[in-house]
């Protein structure tokens, strides 16, 4: 998931084909993850309305430790905050908080992994400005903490 979000943001912007095609190959492998509840059909015509969040993913991705806001998320779409709510809920079956919440979680699962940084500084780097309310979201995305997280892969990783 990291590598292809940082592809993504790499091809934000570039106008050349090859780079469009790839992006958009990189958005659907993302994406999959969020479909899979719902019914092939709906899918199959979601799936144009889908590339149009591509900014909003990027968006998210480049300022996840910071605050999002519908009404950010919403400008950047182009549209007023319920009308791009309502869409975006529609469409990826979760609301655009919930899939902000979701990529946060996802980039404190990698932290967790990958360093030794402590649990209110993995919070503040995910954008959660309070390590309790962190720890309540990871339990509730993963079914465990994040320390018994961290433990479980130190302990596969041996």
């Amino acid at each position: 998931v990291k590598k292809n979000m940082q592809r993504l943001v790499e091809f934000a912007g570039d106008e050349e084909i090859f780079a469009q095609l790839e992006s958009k190959a990189i958005l659907l492998l993302l994406i999959i993850p969020f479909l899979q509840n719902q019914p092939r059909d709906q899918v199959s015509r979601n799936i144009e309305q889908i590339t149009m969040f591509k900014e909003i993913m990027i968006y998210v991705e480049k300022n996840i430790s910071s605050p999002i806001t519908l009404d950010d998320l919403a400008h950047i779409a182009g549209y007023h905050p319920t009308y791009f709510s309502n869409l975006f809920t529609k469409v990826m079956g979760q609301s655009p908080i919930q899939y902000c919440n979701r990529r946060r979680i996802e980039k404190a699962r990698e932290l967790l992994r990958a360093t030794g940084a402590r649990l209110d500084e993995i919070s503040r780097e995910v954008g959660f400005c309070d390590a309790f309310y962190f720890s309540k979201m990871f339990k509730r995305q993963t079914g465990i903490s994040p320390s018994e997280y961290r433990k479980s892969k130190s302990a596969e990783m041996s």
